[in-house]
C-alpha cells in the first residue's frame, strides 16, 4: 500500500517525530497509522509517548484511540498545570515547582512541534519551534528578513505536531503565502506591462540590426558557396585534363607497345627468312660441288680410258 503525505502528517500530529521517522514507520506498518503510532512510542521515536502508561496493540478504534491516547496524556498534563496554579502565593516551592513544570512543558511543547519550510511541493527542512524561536530572538535581523525573502522566493511555511499542527493555522500560512505570490505576480506584470518607448525602440534596433547581421551572413555563405563551386568546377576540370593526359600517355605506350612487337616480329621473320635462304644455298652449294666432283670423276676415268686407248694402240 502507497504512503500518502496526509498519512505522514496525520501521524506527526499524533506522535512529533519527524518526517522520515513517520514515513518509515507507514512503510513498515503497511499505511497502518496506529500501528505506525506504537511503532514509533516502542522505538522511542514518539515524542507525544506518555511517561509509565500503558497501551495495547489489540485493533479497537484505529486511529481514534491514538489521538484519543495522546490528548488523555495532554489532558492530563493540563489538569496538573491547573492545580499547580491554584495554589497559595505564600508557597515559593510549590511556586517554584510550578514554574518548572510550565518550563518543561513549554520545552516540550516548542521541541514536538515542528516548523516545516516547503517549495514546490517538496519538503526543503523541518527544524523544532525551539530552534525556529531561538533564531528570531538571536539573529532577528537575519532570521525574519530570510523568512520573507523566502516567501518572495516561492516558498511555503507550515506548522506540524500535536499543538500547532492545525488546519486554521496552517490556513493562516496558506493565505499569507497566496498573497505573496499575488504581490509577486502583480509587481511583475506591472514590471512588464511598463516597459518605456526607448526600451522598445532599442529592442526594435536590436531587431534591425540583428536582420542585417543575418543579411550580411547570407551574403557571405552565398559568396562561400559560389567561391566553393567555382574551386570544385576548377578542380573537376583540372581532374578531367590530367585523367585525359593519362589516357592519351597510356594509349601512346600501348601503341609503342605494338610497334615494338610487330618490329620484333618482323626482324624475327627477315632472321627466319635469311636462315631458310642460307640453308638452301649452302644444300645447293653441296649439291654442285657434288655434281662437279662426280663430273670430274667421269672426266678422269673418261681420260684414263683415251690414254689407256692410245697406248694399246701404240703397242
Amino acid at each position: 500500500m502507497a504512503v500518502t503525505l496526509e498519512q505522514v502528517e496525520k501521524l506527526r500530529e499524533k506522535s512529533g517525530a519527524s518526517y522520515e521517522a513517520c514515513k518509515d514507520a507507514l512503510d513498515r506498518t503497511g499505511g497502518d497509522l496506529l500501528e505506525a503510532l506504537i511503532f514509533l512510542e516502542r522505538t522511542g521515536r514518539s515524542r507525544t509517548a506518555p511517561r509509565g502508561g500503558t497501551f495495547t496493540t489489540e485493533r479497537g478504534g484505529g486511529v481514534d484511540e491514538a489521538a484519543k491516547l495522546v490528548l488523555e496524556t495532554q489532558s492530563k498534563a493540563g489538569k496538573k498545570g491547573k492545580k499547580s496554579s491554584g495554589v497559595h502565593d505564600g508557597d515559593w516551592r510549590e511556586w517554584l515547582r510550578e514554574l518548572w513544570a510550565a518550563g518543561l512543558n513549554l520545552l516540550r511543547h516548542s521541541t514536538v512541534n515542528q516548523f516545516e519550510v516547503w517549495r514546490h511541493d517538496r519538503l526543503m527542512t523541518s527544524i523544532p519551534i525551539l530552534i525556529l524561536i531561538l533564531l528570531v530572538v538571536v539573529a532577528f535581523w537575519i532570521s525574519v528578513p530570510l523568512l520573507i525573502i523566502g516567501l518572495f522566493a516561492g516558498c511555503r511555511y507550515r506548522f506540524v505536531g500535536p499543538d500547532l499542527g492545525k488546519e486554521s493555522i496552517n490556513d493562516v500560512m496558506d493565505n499569507v503565502s497566496a498573497t505573496v505570490d499575488d504581490m509577486v505576480g502583480q509587481v511583475k506584470k506591472e514590471f512588464h506591462e511598463s516597459k518605456s518607448a526607448q526600451e522598445q525602440k532599442a529592442d526594435r534596433a536590436e531587431e534591425s540590426a540583428r536582420r542585417a547581421r543575418e543579411s550580411v551572413e547570407k551574403a557571405q555563405r552565398s559568396a562561400e558557396k559560389a567561391a566553393r563551386k567555382a574551386q570544385e568546377a576548377a578542380e573537376r576540370a583540372t581532374w578531367k585534363a590530367q585523367e585525359a593526359a593519362e589516357k592519351a600517355a597510356r594509349k601512346a605506350q600501348e601503341v609503342g607497345r605494338k610497334a615494338r612487337e610487330t618490329a620484333g616480329q618482323a626482324t624475327q621473320k627477315a632472321q627466319d627468312t635469311a636462315g631458310k635462304a642460307a640453308r638452301k644455298a649452302e644444300d645447293f652449294s653441296k649439291k654442285m660441288d657434288g655434281m662437279v666432283d662426280s663430273i670430274c670423276g667421269h672426266v678422269d676415268n673418261l681420260v684414263s680410258k683415251i690414254d689407256d686407248a692410245f697406248s694399246d694402240k701404240d703397242k
